[in-house]
């Protein structure tokens, strides 16, 4: 079954809101689904069977000050032909795949040509968010593979960054780990160290991607240390996703 979903994005890692990982392709693991009710948590896994019944559940219309603290990106899902259950728009699944993002090109074509849609979600989202919304030039997601792009990512997810007498980067331009290393705020909330784990996540993905060994990859095994279960078992669901598919 096609479906909907909104997933966070967020430091370049796709989450539920209770920061279970999504990687695009990579099916999650099976869980049993309660056939009396429809799902609010990922026990089992929420979508919904249309675009526009998606918004009621996660604001993937947004402005671009509202996805500085949380954006939302809309994906087609597939359930696997795995059990779903629920009411005529929000359903549950045993078993969910994000297949791709919906981008904003293809959301706001939809609902040009879909008025009921389009009525509903601005009644949910506000007009004038919309409006904003429909201006704004977002880029598609996309997996982040480089070095260099995962370092720059994750210092700029510092709340610290450019701040006169305490950031030590040189050029907010091109930003270092490195030059963190001495800066006093380094293990406050919202600097550097609160978000070590995703930093950590990418890079070993990367190896993963470009053919390593999960057991030796360094990254990986500082998450198991660090007790980071979301993100080591998400890297173990892609390993294993990478050895299906090369068969």
């Amino acid at each position: 079954m096609k479906g909907y979903k909104g997933v966070i994005l967020k430091n370049g890692i796709l989450r539920s809101k209770y920061n279970d990982i999504f990687e695009v392709g990579v099916p999650r693991e099976k869980h049993d689904v309660d056939d009396g009710g429809v799902a609010f948590t990922e026990a089992g896994y929420s979508f919904c069977g249309s675009i526009e019944d998606v918004i009621y559940h996660e604001k993937y219309i947004s402005t671009s000050k509202g996805r500085q603290y949380r954006e939302v990106r809309l994906f087609e899902i597939d359930t696997m032909e795995g059990q779903v259950c629920g009411n005529s728009y929000h359903h549950k699944a045993s078993i969910i795949k994000l297949v791709r993002e919906v981008t904003q090109k293809e959301i706001l074509e939809y609902l040009t040509n879909n008025a009921v849609a389009k009525r509903d979600v601005i009644d949910e989202v506000r007009s004038d968010v919309f409006e904003t919304y429909s201006t704004e030039v977002i880029l598609p997601y996309r997996l982040i593979n480089k070095e260099e792009e995962i370092e720059d990512l994750y210092v700029r997810a510092c709340a610290r960054l450019g701040q006169v007498g305490l950031c030590n980067q040189s050029s907010i331009g091109k930003l270092h780990q490195r030059d963190c290393e001495g800066c006093i705020g380094i293990s406050w909330t919202l600097d550097l160290l609160t978000y070590e784990k995703d930093y950590l996540y990418l890079l070993a993905r990367k190896q993963l991607i470009e053919g390593a060994d999960l057991s030796s990859i360094n990254e990986y095994n500082k998450l198991i240390s660090m007790n980071c279960g979301k993100e080591y078992e998400s890297l173990q669901r892609y390993a294993l996703h990478i050895k299906n598919a090369s068969g």
